[in-house]
């Protein structure tokens, strides 16, 4: 599972972030008749000041000991990126501007049908750098990426129609208090704010000078690299700059629900919902786009040049980080709940949720926003890594209680033990979360600095599900999955001369295509789900007139049960000479049993 290593004394990237934000606003509130309006304005002014003292190098391997592809212990690396000490460390100061203004009214058409009619408009300043420390890459065209602007900003505004229609209703179909109907729909704007650049544009070319060495030769770890990233820098090649959409598209979310609550019995209640939302013009961000292409263009099955036979896309630069609008998001929720109010100290509630969201990508302070995220999708092939998003979870059920333990007419000592208990739980049952498998290693030739590959999902019998669900130290079932492979009447897409792998025997009628992307794509495969119950006992006791004492006693994962996360370290597959790698599940997503007391005295 060997893979990169970070080597010297920046393990991990520090980065210091100061902000300020100056906000003003007022509100007014109108009554009259059947109206009721609400107005209003805001002004926020964002200063966001970053410093990057300690930047973090890294050099990739493919396996931990195969000298033909890409071995650590042999001594044969991918590639390396690293901050060069030819350019100093300068502070970065961004700023923007926000503006705001709405108006609603809540007209009360009967005494059992409200209305809510509104509109917002919410606007923002480009972010900007006061002293022009910022860089970006143009292309008009989406792919020469090769000139590049200088200045205090770098893409024009796309907020300034940014009206914000809202509707919604209540209603009470019967008259009696017992049944509610509410819906609602809004268009709701992402603005383009100065966190987006913090992570990226205190890394580039030419105010910081960051560089990438790739497709470098056996025995090159560790000085040879850093000399060849040197040499890279002092000829201008190599380094790291960013690519932001010159001319972004707004970025905005229709959000909608419709819920149905009704009375079932005296203090019972249940409610169901539906939840949908859809991102236009969403953020996309990749750590590194300068990659080689398709051979083939954006028609699957998706083929890669031998490595070695192609360039990325812009031969002089190295890293290219990434930030665009050309995302989008779906999701859609089934939600419903019961509720049981206190009645004899008791009350209890349970909730479940269907849900599904997809993307493609989830980035936006930075491109792996979570531990399952790929740094660095494919920029070229939106709707191929249009996927389960990170964080879908298909099924959630919580039950919680909360009980006021009566003591009835206990008196005395008994009274006193007896008195102020107050014991609750919380028990949580879900599906688990998405990740995808993946080959190690740089098999497609991509040549940047976040390489990834998928293999190919099989099916068939024992290959409904691609894991084994109770089998902690080998999760993935490797039979389940295969190098891509390409259909015999598929052959001419495949030069048997350069891109044919002789050393792996493919099946019969079929051939192997060493850069060729498996059909697996982002996030098809799922973790262990999650069960969890907490437990908490509460006893308040007052001592005379101006003491209280309150006693907790708290259990987490009262059952001790080892709740996992995904593979997150072991998900690849195959190793990228092909040969299997094992999948054991890496990390929990709960603590073991956690018990904690506490004592407070109130006076």
């Amino acid at each position: 599972g060997f893979n990169s290593a970070q080597p010297g004394l920046n393990q991990i990237e520090k980065l210091d972030f100061f902000e300020n934000s100056y906000q003003g606003y007022d509100d007014l509130f109108w009554t009259r008749g059947i109206h009721g309006l609400k107005m209003g304005f805001a002004f926020e002014r964002v200063q966001l000041n970053a410093f990057d003292p300690a930047p973090a190098g890294e050099i990739q391997f493919g396996t931990l000991a195969d000298h033909n592809n890409n071995g650590f212990l042999t001594n044969n690396p991918i590639d390396l990126a690293a901050p060069l000490p030819s350019a100093p460390f300068i502070h970065f100061n961004f700023r923007s501007s926000i503006f705001g203004g709405y108006i609603q009214d809540d007209i009360r058409l009967r005494p059992t049908l409200t209305v809510n009619l509104g509109l917002r408009y919410e606007m923002s300043t480009v972010p900007s750098e006061i002293h022009g420390h910022l860089s970006s890459l143009q292309s008009p065209f989406g792919q020469t990426f090769q000139t590049m602007v200088v200045g205090s900003t770098v893409f024009s505004n796309p907020t300034l129609h940014n009206f914000e229609p809202r509707v919604g209703f209540a209603w009470d179909p019967f008259g009696n208090g017992k049944t509610s109907i509410r819906g609602g729909f809004g268009i709701f704007d992402v603005l383009p704010l100065p966190y987006l650049l913090g992570q990226f544009a205190t890394n580039t070319a030419p105010f910081t000078e960051n560089g990438s060495a790739t497709n470098l030769a056996p025995g090159t770890f560790l000085t040879p690299a850093f000399n060849i990233l040197a040499s890279a820098a002092q000829n201008t090649l190599g380094l790291r700059v960013a690519y932001i959409e010159p001319h972004p598209k707004r970025d905005y979310l229709m959000q909608w629900n419709v819920n149905i609550q009704h009375e079932l019995l005296p203090n019972l209640t249940a409610m169901a919902a539906y939840v949908g939302s859809r991102g236009v013009h969403q953020l996309f961000r990749a750590d590194d786009i300068n990659s080689t292409q398709p051979i083939n263009g954006s028609t699957p099955p998706y083929l890669w040049p031998l490595a070695g036979t192609a360039s990325p896309i812009s031969p002089s630069i190295g890293r290219m980080d990434a930030l665009a609008w050309n995302n989008d998001s779906y999701f859609d929720g089934l939600e419903t709940q019961v509720q049981k109010h206190m009645s004899h100290g008791l009350e209890v509630g349970g909730s479940y949720t269907w849900s599904r969201a997809i993307d493609g990508g989830d980035g936006s302070i930075a491109s792996d926003a979570f531990l399952n995220s790929i740094p660095a999708l494919l920029y070229f092939l939106p709707r191929y890594r249009r996927t389960a998003a990170d964080f879908n979870i298909t099924h959630n059920l919580t039950i919680n209680y909360l009980w006021n333990i009566p003591t009835g007419s206990l008196s005395g000592p008994r009274a006193w033990l007896a008195k102020g208990w107050q014991l609750g739980g919380i028990a949580q049952i879900r599906s688990g979360l998405p990740f995808t498998a993946l080959i190690g290693g740089d098999p497609l030739g991509l040549s940047d600095s976040a390489p990834f590959a998928y293999p190919n999902r099989l099916k068939g019998s024992g290959c409904g599900a691609a894991v084994n669900p109770q089998n902690a130290l080998n999760y993935i079932k490797a039979n389940c999955f295969a190098l891509p492979t390409m259909p015999v009447a598929q052959q001419s897409l495949c030069d048997p001369g350069s891109f044919a792998n002789a050393a792996i025997p493919a099946p019969s009628g079929q051939v192997y295509c060493q850069n060729l992307l498996g059909n697996a794509s982002k996030n098809s495969v799922y973790g262990p789900g999650l069960i969890d119950f907490d437990f908490s006992a509460v006893k308040d006791t007052q001592i005379g007139e101006r003491v209280k004492v309150e006693f907790r006693a708290e259990m987490f994962n009262v059952f001790n049960r080892v709740n996992f996360n995904p593979p997150l370290v072991n998900n690849v597959v195959f190793n990228q000479d092909g040969s299997p790698n094992g999948s054991p599940l890496d990390s929990t997503a709960t603590t073991s049993r956690q018990v904690q007391f506490a004592l407070k005295v109130i006076f």
